[in-house]
């Protein structure tokens, strides 16, 4: 059987998207993975006799994502793949909207951001945009005047790391920003930009 290739193979790249993370800080093992709520799998839920509807170590069905879980992702990911660029695009809240907060929201995105630079060598570029999980209350943002955001204020400075100080001061305005298209190893596709929209 003749195997038919391309002589001249293009290069290919491989980017790593993120999206809809949904991590639950407040995720607990052992507690009901099936309950009335959009979020399960927390203390609040209780404990079933019946441990086939008990919450599982690496995540449950009817939960948001446990940080091991992220973590144990990322870490595999940045170990067994070379990635050239990686997309974030956001949406990193667990589903208790009727609860959250400003801060508790804006923590989210903190905790997985520090879980990607731990994770991945600082010379991969990050692409990071906001998702309508990452606001409270949840698909509203404040856009009146630059600058009043409280998520986006908070989170200006940890990015300005992945999209550069010229990038973050457009972002600290309204949550979106240009940047030129870099590559890992501080490569650069030649005229081409990424656009960071926030969703």
């Amino acid at each position: 059987e003749k195997i038919y290739s391309d002589p001249n193979p293009r290069k290919t790249l491989t980017f790593l998207h993120l999206s809809d993370i949904h991590l639950d800080l407040e995720y607990k093992e052992g507690t009901l993975a099936q309950c009335d709520s959009y979020v399960c799998c927390r203390e609040e839920f209780g404990y079933p006799e019946d441990q086939s509807l008990a919450a599982g170590h690496w995540g449950g069905y009817l939960c948001d994502l446990p940080l091991h879980t992220l973590q144990n992702m990322l870490e595999h990911i940045a170990t067994t793949h070379e990635v050239d660029s990686i997309f974030w695009t956001g949406d990193n809240s667990a589903h208790n909207v009727w609860s959250n907060t400003n801060e508790e929201v804006t923590n989210y995105t903190l905790v997985i951001t520090e879980a990607i630079k731990a994770a991945f060598d600082s010379s991969i570029p990050v692409y990071p945009s906001l998702g309508n999980h990452d606001t409270w209350p949840v698909n509203v943002e404040d856009f009146s005047a630059p600058g009043i955001n409280y998520q986006i204020n908070k989170i200006t400075e940890p990015w300005a790391e992945w999209i550069g100080e010229e990038a973050a001061a457009e972002f600290a305005d309204w949550g979106y920003c240009s940047v030129p298209f870099k590559l890992a190893g501080d490569k650069f596709l030649e005229n081409s930009r990424v656009l960071v929209l926030n969703t």
